[in-house]
């Protein structure tokens, strides 16, 4: 087990470095009062990243082994469908801009916003049909950890390890108070300034070339 656990910890750790997650727990650090919210936007990572990867466990090896190591055909069409989905994404994101620009001015002049654990648990939600490194994980956990109970000990593992950057995030902001904030401030910044233009063309980007891939493999 305890060499599955330094194989799930370390694809962890890489994963946890995920700014879907990191640059929303740094706009929410700069409010008037942000412990609650960065904390609750954690738990909503956690909560449901988490519940999504004991539902894998219970699944079943076989299905998570063709998500996590897909056929060539499967991985094609994936690619196409994931493609399509992307470029909607990014179009109407596009379409959303000023108002997803609002709405990012607007969390970081809101102290606690029960709201935060939603946002957190929508993202993991949002992610987590893509989410390969996750797969893989549960995959050599499935296949290298046995009992229900030790399998879920190192999915839980492989959760705290993810967020451990929010965690770092919601510490700075508890220890350092505004200073601490102010450390999170120009990121933030650039965050709300150009992330409603750059996350669209972005992601209607890489599903162009999603779907280019598709459909020269298919």
């Amino acid at each position: 087990m305890a060499g599955v656990l330094v194989v799930v910890v370390s694809i962890a750790a890489v994963d946890s470095l995920n700014p879907s997650t990191l640059l929303p727990a740094a706009v929410l650090a700069l409010g008037e009062r942000p412990l609650r919210p960065v904390a609750l936007f954690a738990a909503g990572v956690f909560t449901m990243s988490t519940l999504g990867g004991i539902a894998l466990l219970f699944v079943g090896r076989t299905i998570v082994a063709r998500i996590a190591h897909p056929s060539a055909h499967t991985r094609h069409l994936a690619e196409l469908v994931i493609g399509i989905a992307l470029v909607v994404a990014g179009v109407v994101l596009w379409t959303l801009r000023h108002h997803v620009g609002r709405q990012l001015r607007g969390a970081s002049s809101r102290g606690s916003d029960g709201s935060s654990f939603g946002l957190g648990a929508g993202i993991m939600g949002v992610e987590l049909p893509t989410a390969f490194p996750y797969f893989a994980a549960i995959l050599a956990t499935l296949e290298g950890v046995h009992g229900a109970a030790l399998q879920t000990l190192v999915v839980v593992v492989y959760n705290l390890v993810f967020v451990a950057p929010l965690l770092a995030i919601l510490l700075l902001v508890a220890v350092a108070g505004q200073r601490g904030a102010r450390l999170l401030a120009k990121p933030s910044q650039l965050v709300q300034r150009w992330a409603p233009l750059v996350v669209p063309i972005g992601l209607a980007s890489i599903g162009v070339v999603l779907i280019g891939l598709g459909a020269v493999g298919l």
